[in-house]
């Protein structure tokens, strides 16, 4: 919660009072070991990173291993999370999109409007756990196999955010999000729907 005075036309001194929540920007829980067959992920000094599909066979059904197990609040089919996700091609392993690293704001994936394969395994999660997936085709964007990391930040309450300047990473590695039940979906839920979104449409 912040307090800070204001003035009134008429001169008068208020108080107004923000509340803020405050988020991790990455996973947080306890380490997995990587299930065998599944990309690899790495990640740099930065907080960016890199999937490799190298050796592996594209999927012909949606799996996923949890790297990290978070121990927050379950998933469900219609929530709105708040996330950080990277998707890579399987065909020639290029980076297709990804809001990882330290000074790149978290997106959003509203699991009602998302590739079937996100929303089929991201259901039941928790709350900062990082899972990795396979995608094939059908379950993605319609047009490629997709190797897939999300960290699962936080699920957005009343499905909105303020539209307020877009959150900064702090030094003490969190983001600052205001949630507005009245408040229309921010644009990052435009980059979002374009990659997490139903591109296969």
């Amino acid at each position: 919660m912040l307090r800070a005075p204001v003035s009134a036309a008429d001169g008068a001194v208020a108080t107004e009072i923000t509340v803020v929540d405050v988020l991790p920007t990455t996973a947080s829980g306890e380490d997995q070991a990587p299930a065998a067959g599944m990309p690899a992920v790495a990640f740099a000094d930065d907080g960016t990173v890199s999937l490799s599909v190298k050796d592996l066979d594209a999927p012909t059904r949606t799996t996923a291993s949890v790297l990290v197990a978070g121990t927050g609040q379950q998933i469900n089919s219609g929530d709105v999370i708040i996330a950080r996700y990277a998707f890579v091609n399987w065909s020639n392993n290029s980076l297709r999109a990804s809001n990882y690293g330290a000074t790149t704001v978290p997106g959003i994936i509203d699991m009602s409007n998302t590739m079937s394969g996100i929303a089929q395994q991201l259901v039941d999660a928790t709350v900062g756990s990082r899972i990795v997936l396979a995608l094939p085709a059908d379950q993605a964007a319609g047009d490629d196999a997709l190797a897939v990391v999300i960290d699962v930040l936080a699920v957005v309450a009343d499905d909105a955010l303020t539209d307020a300047p877009s959150p900064q990473a702090t030094p003490t590695g969190v983001v600052r999000v205001t949630p507005s039940p009245d408040a229309a979906r921010p644009a990052a839920a435009a980059s979002a729907d374009a990659y997490a979104g139903k591109e296969e449409q």
